[in-house]
């Protein structure tokens, strides 16, 4: 239903592996959806340091809150630090969230209902935020 797209997946911390890469440097269209949790977030942050144009899908506070019978515990002991100039006013109030509950909670990306990613996905790639 996305002609013309491609889908990379299960790079998780690898994601350095392609930001170098001249295709997607030059996308605007380029899209990253990860776990919404400390990782997640920091990890959308490294990336867009080699790819300033990615944006983010469903990593929001709002995603958060129209979901929140499907977080689970984070096991992830420490908030890595990220430079908050990487995030954009709704993925830093995100990560501010996760960070500050106790116990740590995260929402993983296979616990999204695939036609509620699907909508958003397909809302990005039509040019909307």
């Amino acid at each position: 239903r996305l002609a013309g797209t491609i889908l990379i997946c299960g790079m998780g911390n690898g994601v350095h592996r392609i930001a170098d890469t001249p295709w997607l440097r030059r996308g605007e269209r380029t899209l990253y959806w990860g776990d919404v949790d400390t990782l997640g977030i920091t990890i959308l942050g490294w990336l867009r340091r080699g790819l300033p144009l990615v944006r983010s899908v469903l990593m929001d506070e709002a995603t958060l809150k129209a979901l929140p019978d499907t977080e689970v515990a984070d096991p992830t002991s420490a908030a890595p630090e990220i430079p908050e100039h990487l995030l954009s006013g709704s993925e830093w109030n995100c990560y501010r969230v996760v960070t500050s509950k106790t116990p740590r909670r995260r929402l993983e990306q296979e616990r999204i209902p695939q036609a509620h990613a699907v909508a958003a996905i397909e809302h990005a790639f039509n040019g909307n935020e």
